[in-house]
């Protein structure tokens, strides 16, 4: 039961009418990762009975499960932008759908201070969602009301645990009583009720790892038979990326976390196939074809679920196979993957090759396909081009990806059809940055 006081309500950083309608679309994708940023102030205030924080467990608002809830909206969306100080700001976008060609700003959103995690709600719950971090170790319920604003259920902060700040850390909702925040760096795992928002007393340790891996953002984590909520993640050591892949899973049944490692290069692009996951070198590899001493060439390797164990006798160097310089870009499904392929002819003379950045940044790269089990490799002849470091997502069974264009003192991202792309949409520009969806998560 929800309680009988006045919940506070998020304000919307702008009304200048009502939202466009748009067509309902059916997403594959189930969440939302965001990674980058630091935190700032925040634009939403305390709910009333909501938020103590941590030490041997939080008390915080409760709230209704059994999706009763209508919402004129389909689905929700996290922007990030950047202002000119390097301060970040989350829009949360509440939406009916997408159409070929549709434009979307910030005019219609609602605004927090901080780089912030979008997590749906509870499995066959009311239209809830999870607002994990900003400018505080907080984590927010909130749920889309019949009128279609979002409203501030309860919170829990995890301060009073000794964390500071929550900043990229993931976070799962498994069931009415089961929750878990993988808190980065401090490896360990909080486990939360997601339903009274209270925090359990029991910490789950990550413990058998070098050192704390970095989840990055667009690198979705996967439910694996056997294993749980599995992550994949790479090492980030001031700039430099060694040859060190690390997977952590938690099972929430067993309340036991396992993690496992391999030196031979960094992927963090999981495939799941045939009772392997496969790892894909991500656009953290690709600072190698700048300065190799930045981060090894970029590979597959693959996990054998069953045994729980790295595969020795598996590696594939992209390169080689390719032909081209070549990276993970996204599951194709069907044990095969999408690549980013450098076009070298493309690259202009005055490139600066001291940062690896204007080499990521630029569209120099074309799509390609991997099939994992034979490595057959192929250039896609009217695949869209992109920069290395765009995202993807899964919309009414599409995959698009975000092109980075510039428009004069304009920057901003289209999404198109990786196999058309004549069929795309795209974000307005705001200030110096641009909003960055990485996925769309449905609200019904």
């Amino acid at each position: 039961m929800i309680p009988n006081t006045p919940h506070s309500r998020l304000q919307p950083a702008r009304r200048l009418g009502t939202p466009t309608r748009l067509v309902v679309l059916s997403l594959a994708c189930a969440g939302l990762v965001l990674g980058c940023g630091n935190d700032g102030g925040s634009a939403l205030g305390g709910a009333n009975g909501a938020g103590a924080n941590g030490g041997a467990g939080a008390t915080g608002g409760t709230g209704a499960t059994g999706g009763s809830t209508e919402t004129p909206y389909s689905y929700a969306f996290l922007s990030v932008v950047t202002d000119p100080t390097g301060g970040r700001t989350s829009f949360l976008h509440l939406i009916e759908g997408i159409q070929q060609g549709d434009t979307f700003s910030l005019d219609e959103t609602y605004e927090f201070g901080g780089a912030l995690l979008l997590v749906p709600g509870i499995p066959g719950g009311e239209p809830d969602l999870f607002l994990v971090g900003g400018d505080s170790p907080l984590v927010r319920r909130l749920r889309i009301t019949e009128e279609g604003e979002p409203e501030l259920l309860a919170e829990f902060s995890v301060a009073g645990r000794g964390i500071a700040s929550i900043f990229a850390s993931p976070m799962r909702v498994f069931s009415e009583t089961e929750g878990a925040l993988m808190v980065v760096p401090e490896e360990r795992i909080i486990r939360f009720n997601p339903t009274t928002m209270e925090l359990y007393d029991e910490e789950i340790p990550v413990e058998g790892l070098e050192d704390a891996p970095s989840f990055f953002w667009g690198v979705p984590p996967l439910d694996v038979p056997g294993l749980g909520w599995t992550l994949a993640g790479v090492y980030w050591q001031d700039g430099i990326v060694p040859a060190n892949t690390a997977i952590v899973a938690y099972d929430p049944e067993t309340r036991t976390a396992r993690t496992f490692e391999d030196k031979r290069c960094a992927a963090v692009l999981p495939v799941l196939h045939d009772g392997y996951i496969y790892l894909i070198s991500d656009q953290y590899s690709q600072m190698g074809y700048i300065n190799p001493v930045l981060s090894p060439k970029p590979c597959v390797i693959r996990f054998d679920i069953a045994s729980r164990t790295f595969d020795p006798d598996y590696f594939v160097d992209l390169d080689t196979v390719v032909g081209r310089p070549a990276v993970g870009m996204s599951d194709l499904g069907a044990g095969s993957a999408y690549l980013r392929v450098l076009d070298e002819v493309s690259l202009p003379e005055d490139l600066d090759r001291d940062s690896p950045w204007p080499l990521l940044q630029g569209p120099y790269w074309d799509v390609g396909t991997l099939e994992l089990t034979t490595n057959r490799a192929e250039i896609l002849e009217n695949g869209g081009r992109a920069s290395a470091r765009s995202l993807t997502g899964i919309f009414e069974g599409r995959r698009y990806m975000a092109e980075r264009r510039e428009d004069d003192t304009a920057i901003y991202r289209r999404w198109i059809d990786i196999t058309d792309p004549d069929d795309w949409f795209e974000f307005l520009p705001e200030g110096t940055s641009v909003p960055d969806p990485a996925f769309i998560i449905p609200l019904q």
